[in-house]
This record gives C-alpha cells, structure tokens and sequence, in this order.
C-alpha cells in the first residue's frame, strides 16, 4: 500500500494513511505517530478508501482529532471510540450515491468542516450529523468540475479549486470557484492549467497554486492575477501559510513565498523519496508526507521517518 492521505494535530500526534485502491475491497490503514520520537501510537483499519485528514476539535471535550474523509463521502473521527458520519447522497459506490461523484478534500475552520469532490460537489458541516450541500453540478452556472482543493472563511464565504471534465475532444482546463453569500462565482485564470490546492492567506485575499508552475492570487473571481515565477514549470500539489510565509510542494522541492509572493528559498525534498502527496508546517517546522514514508525539517536539515514496511500491508 501506500500513504496516500496524511494530517498533523501537533509536534507529538501526525498521521499517514495507507490504502488499497478496491473497488471491491477497500481498505485505509489510519497509523498515528508521535514526531518527537517517532513512535507509532495507534492503529486504525478502515473499511474505505481514505482520501484526505483533517484536524478537528472535537465536539465533547473541543480536543483536536483527525477526521478521515472517504472517496464515498464516509467521514471517520479518530476518537477514543471511532465515531462515523456520512454525507447523505455522496460517493459512487455507497448505497446512498446519488451519481455526483467521489468527493476528494476536507478542511476545517472555526468549528466547521467542509468537503470538496467530483461532480462540483462542495459541503459545510454546520453541527454533528448534518451536512449542508451547497454546489452540485446542476447549480446553475456550475460546469460539471472535479474540485481538489477548498478553503473557507466562513459557510459563507469560501473557495474550491480543481479542473473542468473535458468534452469530447476538449482538453480539461483548471477552474477556481468564489462562494460569496450565497452565489457562486468563477474566477478567470491566466492559462488553463489545473489547480490543485488553494489557502486563504487573510480573511479576503487568496492564493492557488497548480501545474505548470501555476501561482494565482487575489481577492475575488475578477482580481485574481498570475503570481507564478518565471521559468518555473514544477507541478504545485498543496500550499501552507504559516508565520507570514507560504510554502508550496512541488514534485521536487518545497518553494518558500513571503505574502507577496517573493520566492525566499527553494528546499529541496529528501532523496531518499520520489513521491510528494503533502505538507504541514506549524512555528516553522515543515512535516513532508510522501506515498513511500515521512520527513520533518527543522530548519537545518531533514530527519527521516520511515514507516515500517509492515504498516503498509493489511493488519492481521
């Protein structure tokens, strides 16, 4: 198997998720580590294909725990007791799949998680148990996307990032949608490259990032500008803010932004991996997820953390 979703609570809980991609069998190996020594402190099966983590504070006791959102709209919180919710109509599989899609992405602000998918598929989860839809493919205006990235002020102001479906004999093209009380909006994009994450840096101002070494910013669905560097060509997969930098992942380093987009460093990613699927970075401290293990730089050098080759197998 291997690690295909990954999550961090703090310097002592970080998570990475094996899966088996099976139709027909799926599985997700939820395997939390504490950083600091590296020790593997619990061991989750679950029955899905895992497709993205997200820290949430929990509603009994507002502690931070790892959600696990399925490609089928299951959502697993990593409680003492695991409990389970589902995103009524969601996924393509599950009994209740009203033919939207998987759904790809999870985040969370302020008390409210919110989901992204196939199908333009976008969700807020105002209390427990209750999901509020927001965007299909049938809302008008709303081409029939695949969103990968979201983030969120609020239930009534976000954004979703990802790429149009292609028609016959058209190529995809990258698409980025503004939900401003309301109403969606789509932003216009320098060129037609996908993109695949996107972060509020302030409560107005944006930032997406995509192939092609793709950079947009701005404030709403007509401000948006090309921030990209010229020459850069990387393939961007997630961005972070943290202490007024941003950070993005490509498919061979890390380039580090300050808010004006100023390329300040380019850190390149271990050697030993070839396989970058995601970032966090808290007080500085980069944590690098890739499908074959995990690293952490400390702003001097990077410290391996391999996942025994048994975690990535099914558990007895």
């Amino acid at each position: 198997m291997k690690i295909r979703a990954s999550g961090y609570i703090a310097p002592d809980l970080i998570a990475a998720v094996p899966t088996e991609l099976d139709d027909e069998d799926p599985y997700s190996r939820f395997l939390m580590f504490q950083d600091t020594t590296e020790q593997q402190v619990a061991d989750v099966d679950i029955p899905r294909t895992v497709v993205s983590v997200c820290a949430y504070p929990f509603e009994s006791d507002n502690e931070n725990v790892f959600v696990a959102l399925t490609n089928e709209g299951d959502l697993y919180f990593l409680t003492e007791d695991v409990d389970y919710e589902k995103i009524p109509g969601a996924g393509v599989l599950s009994e209740d799949a009203e033919d939207l899609g998987s759904t790809l992405a999870i985040t969370h602000k302020a008390g409210i998680l919110y989901v992204c998918g196939d199908g333009s598929q976008v969700y807020f989860r105002p209390t427990k148990d209750e999901w509020v839809r927001i965007c299909e493919r049938d809302v008008d205006g709303m081409a029939n996307n695949f969103f990968e990235g979201i983030a969120a002020v609020g239930p009534n102001k976000l954004a979703v990032c990802g790429y149009t479906h292609s028609r016959p004999k058209h190529a995809a093209h990258g698409c980025l949608y503004f939900y401003n009380d309301g109403q969606w909006s789509p932003a216009e994009l320098p060129n037609n490259q996908s993109l695949y994450d996107l972060v509020f840096v302030d409560g107005s101002r944006l930032v997406a990032v995509g192939g092609g070494g793709t950079i947009v910013a701005g404030t709403g669905p007509g401000t948006m500008e090309d921030a990209s560097v010229e020459g850069l060509l990387e393939k961007f997969l997630r961005i972070r803010f943290d202490l007024s930098k941003l950070y993005v992942l490509g498919k061979t380093a890390i380039f580090i932004f300050d808010t004006k987009l100023n390329l300040l460093e380019t850190l390149a990613l271990p050697a030993e991996y070839s396989s970058p699927k995601n970032i966090e970075v808290k007080q500085g401290i980069i944590w690098y997820f890739d499908r074959e293990g995990l690293a952490r730089h400390d702003g001097a050098a990077w410290t391996l953390m391999p996942v025994p080759p048994e975690l990535l197998e099914r558990s007895e």
